[in-house]
């Protein structure tokens, strides 16, 4: 290794820590909503062993310990947590209570004695390793230091000599570990990130489309299996493909057309780097592709407000859209899954009852925005839920109603976290 440094005895490799007896550190997480904080602690009870972890900064944080024997070890089993969107090593929380009603810093100098006198600088070198470089970042909200700049705040920290020189720590612009310092009304949290989520699409995408939490449950409600080819008719910005990937990435190809240009362009973009997946730009009532050749199609359909349509143009439209889904899809097995607004429900009935071999399994209700909307799931006589009795409202993997439920199934379903220090 480029660096060996030893810290009170535990030997330090190229900045990861290896002990043959695990030590116990504390350390803070970070949760999307109060919705993901029971399946968070069971998680961390499974995974990490922590029997307790309690709740910090309102109801953003959680804060535990747990034994580490090697900073490679800890990302290994953070790779199985997926309730999380970020970890960090825990420098010092201080709450702010009727008890202790001075928990945040009143000025700069209050908090570059917290963090001189209350973060053990040394231990946390034991864990993230010797020979580091620091940089400060700052987050507040309330009122507290509300005369001076986030930026302001990080300068003074840096210059005001509050890291422990024995830990073999620097500070540096530019540094390869970030100390955040968290500032709100409710207490001060110091830390040091340690891994976070990786698998998240809205950081990926660059073009904003339909809504993520939506084009999961449509991908979810079509059951995507290893193998199979996924088209999406009306691929709009190909965030329907985008989910379709991450909840199987074992998929045998996806396909998204669009007759706009523009719409291929953003599709293409948000796609780019999904493995086997092809965007092109083609008419969805005349595909370019085989007789049976797809699974099963997800599609996000024109309401009729844009591009000069109508929801009486939609009647003819949907139609051509049916005959082809039913030359494309295998008979036997395939299946769609649709979204369009309650305006082209008439549409929807009146292929339905043309339909040839399509079946309708499930109508869902959901709300975009305002817009009262529905998913349908229709399918062929041997695919997978066809035959089951038909349940209107709800398909038959969720728990309960609500895409709210989706949100959290949604992260669940992602990859674990990944380590941001090496």
């Amino acid at each position: 290794p480029d660096l060996v440094v030893m810290v009170d005895g535990i030997r330090s490799e190229g900045g990861a820590t290896t002990s043959s007896d695990p030590m116990e550190f504390d350390l803070y997480a970070t949760i999307a909503a109060k919705s993901m904080l029971r399946a968070a602690r069971e998680e961390l009870r499974a995974v990490l062993g922590v029997d307790e972890a309690i709740v910090a900064m309102g109801q953003g944080k959680l804060v535990f310990r747990c034994p580490i024997s090697s900073l490679r070890a800890l990302g290994d089993d953070l790779g199985q947590i997926k309730a999380l969107e970020r970890v960090g090593y825990l420098m010092t929380y201080r709450e702010t209570t009727e008890s202790s009603p001075h928990g945040s810093p009143e000025s700069l100098d209050d908090l570059a004695r917290l963090l001189a006198e209350e973060c053990d600088w040394r231990k946390a070198a034991k864990l993230l390793g010797g020979g580091r470089k620091l940089q400060f970042r700052v987050k507040r909200s309330g009122n507290v230091l509300r005369g001076h700049s986030t930026s302001e705040i990080a300068r003074s920290l840096a210059l005001g000599g509050v890291v422990d020189e024995r830990a073999g720590w620097s500070v540096s612009v530019r540094g390869d570990l970030t100390v955040t310092v968290e500032l709100s009304d409710v207490g001060v949290l110091v830390g040091v990130l340690i891994a976070k989520q990786a698998d998240f699409n809205e950081g990926n995408v660059e073009v904003k489309g339909l809504d993520p939490v939506v084009a999961w449950g449509l991908v979810r409600a079509a059951d995507p299996k290893e193998g199979e080819v996924l088209l999406d008719l009306c691929v709009g910005r190909g965030l329907v493909l985008a989910e379709a990937h991450r909840l199987c990435g074992g998929l045998g190809s996806v396909l998204g057309l669009d007759l706009d240009e523009a719409m291929v362009e953003s599709a293409s973009t948000n796609t780019a780097g999904l493995h086997r997946a092809q965007i092109m730009r083609a008419d969805a009532t005349r595909v370019p592709l085989r007789s049976g050749s797809v699974d099963l199609i997800v599609s996000d359909l024109p309401f009729g407000y844009k591009m000069g349509g109508s929801v009486e143009d939609n009647a003819g439209l949907y139609t051509k859209i049916f005959a082809e889904m039913e030359r494309l899809l295998r008979r036997d097995t395939g299946r769609a899954v649709l979204l369009t607004n309650h305006d082209n429900h008439p549409n929807m009935a009146s292929c339905l009852e043309r339909a040839a071999w399509l079946k309708l399994v499930t109508r869902r209700h959901v709300l975009l925005g305002r817009q009262k909307c529905f998913i349908y799931l229709v399918a062929g006589a041997g695919a997978s839920g066809a035959n089951e009795v038909l349940k209107p409202g709800v398909f038959e993997w969720e728990e309960r109603r609500g895409k709210e439920r989706w949100s959290k199934r949604r992260r669940l379903s992602r990859k674990g976290l990944k380590l941001v220090v090496v």
